[in-house]
């Protein structure tokens, strides 16, 4: 197995079961308010957390399989959302 693929699948096991808006946001490359359109819709997999505040935990795995996942990935190991 190449070092590069072995190296993202173990960050893959590290990540969290959720992610928030910004996060899924920047994978999709859309606008938080959008991410918040899909999750009230169900059109993405997420548990509202807080409603008076409108908090979104959005399913990480739901994301694996997007172009913009290892991309999110490098974006993540070297900086905090």
């Amino acid at each position: 197995m190449k070092q590069e693929t072995k190296s993202l699948l173990e960050k893959e096991k590290s990540l969290p079961e959720y992610i928030g808006l910004q996060e899924a946001a920047s994978i999709l490359e859309v606008e938080p308010e959008m991410i918040r359109g899909f999750c009230e819709m169900k059109i993405l997999e997420a548990v509202q957390v807080f409603a008076e505040d409108n908090h979104w935990e959005i399913k990480t795995n739901q994301f694996f399989d997007h172009p913009n996942w290892n991309r999110f990935l490098q974006i993540k190991d070297g900086s905090q959302f």
